[in-house]
């Protein structure tokens, strides 16, 4: 991914399911301690997304 883009850039999606039966299979997002501020999960849809410019130069790598 190129550096400089733009906060909100879509960078992935994760996805769970649960067996269980409605309202108890609700699958919840969150993300690590290390990857707040850097990235933002939607809670419900899994879509993660830039919250910050990223700069290679001050960080090479997030573990999420």
């Amino acid at each position: 991914m190129a550096e400089a883009r733009s906060v909100g850039l879509r960078v992935g999606v994760v996805s769970a399911d649960d067996a269980d039966q409605a309202p108890y299979n609700r699958v919840v997002y969150r993300l690590t301690s290390d990857a707040r501020g850097t990235f933002d999960v939607d809670r419900y849809s899994g879509v993660i997304v830039t919250a910050m410019e990223l700069d290679r130069e001050q960080v090479s790598a997030v573990t999420c």
